[in-house]
């Protein structure tokens, strides 16, 4: 069996979260290419029919999941340490290099962006990114606004 963190098995609480975890091994291993229910299902430990019932769009569905659970990771790591900030440098400084770790660090998106980076780049384009900035904004004004004044 891979591994993506020590941290990402701690997520696999049930079936479907196991699914997405297994996903994301794969994909780190073999690429989004390569990636079949049957390798899910097999690094998850599950049947294919398990899969199927917990994700009935089969392989779409679970690389879904799977990007979900990778976001709600990142959040979970960065949201305490934008909590825990003294001012708005450390916020600002917190959130930039708790994103970059996270990149960084996380082997699917490695793998990908080595191996089949059109099917990231693409995505990463300024005018194909308004949705991501509209969430880094709601994640940021929660932990910036009491560092603003409000009289500005």
């Amino acid at each position: 069996m891979g591994a993506i963190a020590a941290d990402s098995r701690t997520y696999a609480d049930t079936g479907a979260d196991r699914v997405a975890a297994a996903a994301l091994i794969c994909i780190a291993e073999h690429g989004v290419r390569a990636v079949t229910v049957e390798r899910i299902a097999d690094e998850a430990g599950v049947s294919r029919a398990s899969v199927y019932r917990w994700f009935p769009g089969g392989r779409s569905d679970v690389l879904l999941a799977a990007g979900g659970r990778e976001m709600d990771r990142f959040f979970a790591e960065l949201e305490p340490r934008l909590a825990a900030a003294d001012s708005l440098d450390d916020v600002l400084a917190e959130g930039l290099s708790g994103a970059v770790r996270f990149l960084r660090d996380n082997k699917p998106l490695q793998a990908l962006l080595e191996h089949e980076p059109e099917l990231v780049l693409p995505h990463l384009a300024f005018d194909r990114m308004g949705t991501a900035f509209a969430v880094a904004a709601a994640v940021a004004l929660r932990h910036l606004h009491h560092f603003l004044d409000e009289d500005d």
